[in-house]
């Protein structure tokens, strides 16, 4: 499915499309949730609902992982939609349908950190950093990630999180929903999309009926043992079986997360 790349994000019952074109006309970057189940609540204690002001409310447009009680980690091309003062983050969320669920923290973003060569074309380096006015109160509900070390092993497995839609052009998830996913290999990878559409930046995972798909870019891709290991990033479809999911691999990122966050 070659064409134009495409970003969508669901905002609530609101579908705005950002700067481009239909998802089905190419690649798809906002993905989440194919073939999962809902996850028991609260089991992911570092996922964050990244969300915009639009006409006087704040809709879910990504998902974020928490790193520390002041910065949060999502991907680029969700952060360039908006300056930071119109971003609000939620930490401790499971179910959209509940408001103001009692784990829940809302925090707003007083600074942002897009990785400097970050292409919006390719989505390499689609890695960015949010910092929030005043820091979480961790609690059984709101952990800080650990981040993976991951090299691409032989065989892996990961689960995905986050509230988008279970299938291209649905509706996003009031409640959380997690899918495992196997690996695979940049060679298999790039035999799927090109030889130059992978960047060694980035991980490929999926399984037949699975997939992340519209809804839930920036969300983390989760080794077993927990830890963080990529951001949902891009892709083509959702569950199709001729292409798995892209995601930012964060251990090349490992030294720009530290540097930023140790500065700022």
């Amino acid at each position: 499915m070659a064409g134009t790349a495409t970003a969508i994000f669901l905002l609530a019952s609101v579908t705005l499309t950002l700067g481009h074109p239909a998802k089905d006309q190419g690649k798809n970057v906002g993905i989440n949730i194919v073939g999962g189940v809902e996850a028991v609540p609260h089991a992911w204690p570092a996922i964050c609902s990244l969300r915009v002001y639009y006409f006087e409310a704040a809709y879910h447009i990504c998902g974020c992982s928490i790193i520390s009680s002041e910065w949060i980690l999502t991907a680029a091309h969700c952060a360039v939609e908006a300056k930071a003062e119109d971003f609000r983050i939620v930490a401790g969320e499971h179910d959209f349908d509940v408001v103001d669920e009692t784990s829940e923290q809302n925090r707003y973003v007083s600074q942002m950190w897009v990785h400097p060569k970050y292409n919006s074309r390719t989505y390499k380096n689609d890695i960015a950093l949010m910092k929030m006015d005043t820091p979480l109160k961790f609690n059984d509900y709101v952990k800080a990630a650990v981040l993976s070390n991951f090299t691409d092993p032989d065989q892996a497995a990961f689960i995905c999180a986050g509230w988008g839609t279970q299938y291209s052009g649905g509706t996003i998830s009031s409640k959380l929903r997690q899918v495992e996913l196997g690996f695979f290999s940049d060679t298999d990878c790039r035999n799927a999309y090109g030889p130059t559409a992978i960047a060694d930046s980035m991980i490929c995972a999926g399984s037949p009926g699975k997939d992340s798909c519209q809804g839930d870019s920036g969300g983390p891709l989760f080794s077993l043992d927990g830890k963080v290991c990529g951001i949902v990033s891009w892709g083509y479809g959702c569950a199709d079986p001729k292409y798995p999911g892209v995601y930012t691999e964060v251990s090349y990122y490992v030294d720009d997360i530290q540097t930023q966050t140790a500065n700022n």
